[in-house]
C-alpha cells in the first residue's frame, strides 16, 4: 500500500473516532437552526430534512430531468448528444438544501456541505462506476475562492472520493471570471462561460473521471469543463450534482389539475 493511502486510511479512522466520541459525549446539533437532530442525519433536524427535496423519478440519465423510462435518455437528449455518458443528481434545488448551501457560500461554513455530499453520495453509491472513481471539482477562479476560502465543489469531490473510495484530481482551472449562472442578468449562459476553463499545467488527464459541481441548471459550466476534458483525452466522462435545478421533488404537493 501506498504512503498515500495509508495516510488517508488514519486520517479516515481519526475522522470516524472523533465523530463517534462526538456522538457519545455531545447531542448533535442540526446546522441550521442548532435544533436536536431529529433525522436519518446527525447534521440536520426532523425541520429540515431533506427527504422531500430527492428527486422526483425516474430521470434521464444524461441530463437529470423527468423521463418516461429510467434507462432511456429523454426525447431532447435523445436528439442531441452530451459530452457525457451520464449526468447524477440527488436534490431538487430549494428548501433546506438551499439554505445549506447558501449558508456554506455567503457564510463560509464548508461543514453545511456535510448533508449535501451525503445525498450525492447515496445516488453515486447505486453505480458501479463511482466506486475508484477520479473526481474533478468544477474550478472557483482564483479571486473568488480567496474570497470564500473554499471552493464548493472540490469540498463535495473530497466527501464523494472518501465514500467511494476514489481520489480527487484537480484537473481544471478557470481562466477568467465569469457572472453567477444563476444571476438574472446572465441571459446567455453558454457565453457566460465560454472559453472560461482550461487545464492545469502538467495535468495528467485519466481516462475516466467523475465531474462534480454543486448545482446544475442549464448544463452550460458542466458541459464547459466537459468539453476541456474530452480534447485532453478523457473518453469515459460523468457528471454528478447535488441539485438538479428545473427538476421536481418527489414529495410535492399537487392540485388534481396541476403536474409538476
Amino acid at each position: 500500500m501506498h504512503l498515500r493511502e495509508l495516510l488517508r486510511d488514519a486520517a479516515r479512522s481519526w475522522r470516524e473516532l472523533g465523530s463517534g466520541l462526538g456522538e457519545l459525549f455531545f447531542e448533535a446539533r442540526c446546522v441550521l437552526c442548532d435544533a436536536p437532530s431529529g433525522s436519518a442525519t446527525p447534521w440536520l433536524c426532523a425541520v429540515h430534512d431533506l427527504e422531500e427535496q430527492r428527486l422526483l423519478r425516474p430521470t434521464c440519465p444524461l441530463c437529470a430531468l423527468p423521463a418516461a423510462e429510467s434507462a432511456a435518455p429523454c426525447s431532447i437528449c435523445a436528439e442531441g448528444s452530451r459530452p457525457w455518458t451520464a449526468l447524477v443528481a440527488a436534490l431538487a434545488y430549494g428548501g433546506a438544501g438551499r439554505e445549506l448551501l447558501l449558508q456554506a457560500k455567503l457564510g463560509r461554513r464548508s461543514a453545511s456541505l456535510r448533508p449535501l455530499a451525503e445525498e450525492l453520495g447515496v445516488e453515486l453509491a447505486r453505480h458501479a462506476w463511482a466506486r475508484g472513481a477520479r473526481f474533478v471539482p468544477v474550478p472557483l477562479h482564483a479571486a473568488k475562492r480567496r474570497a470564500r476560502g473554499f471552493n464548493q465543489a472540490e469540498v463535495l469531490a473530497r466527501e464523494l472520493a472518501e465514500r467511494c473510495g476514489g481520489r480527487v484530481v484537480s484537473l481544471l482551472r478557470r481562466v477568467r471570471a465569469t457572472a453567477p449562472q444563476g444571476d438574472p442578468l446572465t441571459r446567455d449562459r453558454q457565453a457566460n462561460v465560454a472559453r472560461a476553463f482550461s487545464l492545469r499545467r502538467f495535468a495528467r488527464v485519466p481516462a475516466s473521471a467523475v465531474l462534480v459541481d454543486d448545482t446544475c441548471t442549464s448544463m452550460a459550466t458542466l458541459e464547459a469543463c466537459a468539453q476541456v476534458l474530452r480534447r485532453a483525452g478523457c473518453r469515459e466522462l460523468r457528471a454528478a450534482v447535488v441539485f438538479r435545478a428545473g427538476a421536481p421533488a418527489a414529495r410535492v404537493l399537487v392540485s388534481d389539475d396541476a403536474v409538476f
